[in-house]
């Protein structure tokens, strides 16, 4: 516990994490407020020892006077309200066993707590260790805890009005939040930690009509993802590594799992170089893993399963307006709160609305720029989607490996994914999926200028789109349409320099996007470069400008940065002509 000199009003929330919970590689496990709380719950003296905590509005709100005594007891209550016994969280769990809440564990000695603990933390198959459960409630539980017990102040400040002290001074109000986001005066750092997929995709949709993106990461208003550890460079390297594997042991994956998410929360994302290599050992290791049915699990219906899916299209949904690189992070906190605590489970549906979001987690990294990552997040997407017997998704998947291949400049390797998707695809399934390796095969072929080989996978994925139908293919396939096939059609005839077939199809995806901003960001850029490189220099600008129109509404895309500067870089050769000079003075501006 801390005193109060070592405390202040104004501390961020990651300086009142760092008071209350384990956050540092030297910390004990048991290092912080939350922990001394929980480990002593019947214990009023120690539980009078946590002054920050029992300054919290929620045990204020509680509490029968402002005595110590008075507060140490409406801690307990708050402490007992958020380690329900009904709470079906193995991270719950665990820390019941911990406090003595568990069958067989009031009266024990902390080592008997920790074995039952163990039980919750681990599998039949490799039961955990004592010294493990110290390390998983450090890295994991606590941090869990610690986010259930800001949500709940959260709600308490916002229902009193109150909003000066550690926590309530990080939270803006959200209609504050929206208008100071509006005037520029919210950057793009800001984190958020997604509370409810139906209230996030509410906002989404009122979005819609509404401000740029930039509203709904600080309205949401929610709190940032675990403090940065300060590991060494050769310890995060090897975490990286573990997953960039695809890895047959399920509980190798949750590890390589756990690892991707914790390495990524910290900041050391750049890090994670990218290697061709890998995704192609990666779609072999699956194609090879086909034969084996997945582990035996629950198969119905779990509502957990229903409200991680909720939260997917939330997210899809963000990333398909406005670009990758807002959420992403928000994104990442979500996983790594809510849904892998649940992977241990064994329930096929959640992991495979799991995989669902590490494949988003892994498009979203991808559009920020960071391809070392998202080939990471997409590895053990495809493990996932495996696992929960989704031979769709996980084609779905390589075709979204394919196109990171494409990004980088390897088209036979692109090529090769996409065809490794094909072998894996039943050909009775999901004729979206088939277009989309189509597709993605096409681009590979183009890239390396290979244009009967193009044609023919064209021919191909227009004739698959045509098999597809909206109420027959699963909700992730929404996006692959027309809007999609004719804008990757449109890259295909760029990269051929075929330039009247890559106006056409650009604007027949301009046409089709639909509100679908970074889609028609990119299809802007094809269409602008296809004028200028036919001598169309006026109307190359116009549609230049367009696309950077819609960047400054709010698209942050380095996927579609790339491409306008690409753009404005192939205009430095008309000199001084005036709106060539216009569009390469805003392209400066907008991505100074």
């Amino acid at each position: 516990p801390m005193g109060p000199d070592e405390t202040s009003d104004c501390l961020s929330l990651a300086g009142l994490r760092a008071l209350v919970i384990p956050t540092d590689d030297e910390d004990q496990w048991d290092h912080g407020e939350v922990p001394h709380a929980v480990l002593n719950l019947e214990n009023q003296t120690a539980l009078s020892e946590c002054s920050l905590l029992l300054r919290l509005t929620i045990v204020e709100r509680r509490s029968l006077d402002v005595s110590k005594e008075s507060r140490a007891v409406a801690l307990r209550e708050v402490l007992l309200e958020l380690l329900a016994k009904d709470l079906d969280h193995p991270y719950c769990s665990a820390l019941r066993a911990l406090a003595g809440l568990e069958p067989g564990t009031a009266g024990r000695n902390r080592e008997r707590r920790q074995q039952v603990a163990g039980a919750a933390l681990g599998t039949e198959r490799h039961p955990t260790t004592t010294r493990t459960v110290r390390r998983r409630v450090k890295e994991d539980c606590w941090p869990w805890l610690f986010d259930r017990l800001i949500e709940r102040e959260v709600n308490a400040r916002r229902a009193l009005g109150v909003g000066d002290s550690p926590a309530g001074s990080l939270m803006t109000p959200p209609k504050e939040a929206a208008e100071l986001a509006a005037e520029g005066t919210l950057d793009h750092e800001i984190e958020v930690l997604v509370l409810d997929g139906r209230s996030l995709l509410r906002a989404v949709d009122t979005a819609a009509s509404g401000p740029p993106l930039r509203w709904l990461v600080a309205a949401l208003e929610l709190p940032p993802g675990r403090v940065a550890n300060a590991a060494d460079r050769q310890t995060i390297r090897h975490q990286f590594g573990l997953s960039l594997l695809y890895h047959a042991d399920m509980e190798e994956a949750l590890i390589a799992l756990s690892a991707l998410l914790g390495a990524d929360l910290g900041g050391h994302d750049g890090i994670a170089s990218f290697s061709v290599t890998a995704l192609a050992q990666a779609s072999r290791d699956w194609l090879l893993d086909l034969h084996r049915q997945p582990t035996a699990g629950e198969k119905q219906a779990d509502p957990r399963a229903q409200a991680i899916s909720v939260t997917f299209r939330a997210f899809q949904e963000l990333d398909t307006r406005y670009g990758g690189g807002h959420a992403r992070l928000a994104l990442v906190q979500y996983l790594t709160t809510n849904v892998l605590p649940l992977l241990h489970s064994g329930n096929r549906g959640v992991q495979g609305a799991g995989a669902e979001l590490l494949y988003l987690a892994g498009l979203m990294a991808f559009d920020d720029g960071a391809l070392g990552l998202a080939e990471r997040y997409l590895i053990q997407a495809l493990r996932f989607a495996q696992e929960a017997g989704n031979r769709a998704f996980a084609a779905n998947t390589v075709a979204a490996m394919s196109h990171l291949a494409i990004f980088a400049g390897h088209g036979e390797d692109a090529s090769r994914l996409a065809r490794a998707g094909l072998v894996g695809l039943s050909r009775s399934e999901d004729p979206a999926v088939r277009m989309r390796l189509l597709a993605m095969e096409a681009r590979g072929h183009a890239l390396i200028g290979d244009s009967p080989g193009c044609a023919s996978d064209l021919h191909s994925a227009e004739t698959a789109l045509e098999q597809a139908r909206s109420d027959s293919e699963p909700g992730w396939t929404r996006f692959l349409d027309l809007a999609f096939l004719a804008g990757e059609m449109s890259q295909c005839f760029s990269d051929l320099q075929q330039e009247k077939l890559a106006e056409r199809f650009a604007l027949e995806s301009i046409q089709a996007s639909n509100g679908r901003g970074r889609r028609r960001v990119l299809s802007q850029a094809t269409l602008a470069t296809s004028y200028l490189r036919q001598g169309k220099l006026e109307q190359a600008c116009i549609a230049g400008g367009q696309a950077l129109d819609l960047v400054a509404s709010g698209i942050r895309s380095t996927r579609a940065a790339y491409e306008i500067r690409s753009l404005a870089g192939a205009l430095e050769a008309h000199g001084t002509h005036p709106e060539a000079r216009a569009f390469r003075d805003r392209t400066r501006e907008q991505f100074s």
